[in-house]
């Protein structure tokens, strides 16, 4: 909706508009059973095709957004493709602050699997909670879950319903700290719920886990999937099964080494594919030429006139 009046504030004032996609709305919300008044599907649907046929480039996250953008009629030379990128500067292996965060919250001698991010209706968050009830008995492990969203308070009381004593529930924090809390965690979690749309999904906490060095428990079909499966850096499961996910966790758990290789594979796939500083400069390259595009368009009118 944001992007909506963007674009008639760029038309009034003859400015070139450039829209970055993220997600596909409205057949996201329409596939989580979300939006279903057809009249407002309809709208959406509509505010969907006027931005991109009056933008003069799509910019897509992910290889999956851009197929199904080109698929549905808009030419491949319209849509680039700039994904996410991490800064090395924030994102990094830190033991002291692993320790410090360790220290602080008493997890010394505990196994924490961590969810970065998030608290929505897409991210899947049930099954994470009948994993971690499936591992009550194991009291070394706890679930630790940081993050907020629409789905935040109602997953506060299904925690607390179950008693389920191995999961804690966080408040989000600041970027420029996510390092310490993700270098704490012994395997990082994402999930996303098991639609068709979420195949073409990368989170931006799978790309953040991996520049940290942490061995990733993926539970997303498509590009996330093939991500962490051409890196090395862990383990695929299920989007909704929870007995195959504990037993991963209990799995890796007691394979240190393993879990070492699979944070050392995801690291170097970040660094060769996914530098802050490139997407940058791909982004930077694409609004140049857009401007450029439309100066060029302003002289050709003032000539014909």
């Amino acid at each position: 909706f944001p992007m909506f009046p963007a674009w008639l504030i760029c038309k009034l004032r003859r400015i070139p508009f450039v829209m970055e996609v993220r997600d596909l709305w409205p057949a996201s919300a329409v596939q989580m059973g979300i939006l279903k008044n057809r009249q407002l599907i309809g709208i959406m649907a509509w505010m969907e095709r006027v931005l991109y046929n009056q933008a003069e480039k799509i910019v897509a996250l992910t290889e999956g957004i851009r197929d199904d953008i080109c698929a549905r009629g808009w030419p491949k030379s319209k849509v680039e493709l700039v994904t996410c990128g991490v800064d090395f500067d924030k994102l990094y292996p830190d033991a002291p602050g692993s320790a410090f965060i360790r220290n602080k919250y008493g997890w010394q001698d505990k196994k924490i699997v961590l969810y970065f991010g998030a608290l929505g209706e897409a991210n899947n968050l049930p099954v994470t909670l009948r994993t971690a009830q499936r591992l009550q008995s194991r009291q070394d492990i706890v679930f630790v879950l940081i993050g907020d969203g629409m789905k935040r308070v109602e997953t506060e009381k299904q925690v607390a319903a179950s008693g389920l004593r191995n999961v804690l529930v966080l408040p989000p924090v600041p970027k420029d700290v996510a390092r310490l809390y993700i270098n704490a965690a012994d395997l990082c979690l994402v999930t996303l719920r098991d639609i068709p749309l979420f195949d073409g999904a990368i989170p931006t906490k799978l790309i953040d886990y991996m520049a940290c060095g942490k061995a990733v428990l993926c539970g997303i079909r498509g590009e996330a999937e093939r991500i962490v499966d051409d890196a090395g850096a862990g383990v695929i499961f299920e989007p909704d099964n929870d007995e195959q996910l504990s037993e991963l966790v209990a799995e890796l758990l007691q394979d240190a080494k393993r879990v070492e290789r699979m944070g050392a594979g995801g690291l170097a796939y970040v660094q060769s594919r996914f530098s802050a500083a490139t997407m940058r400069e791909q982004m930077e390259s694409v609004l140049l030429a857009a401007t450029k595009k439309n100066q060029s368009s302003e002289v050709v009118e003032g000539r014909l006139g």
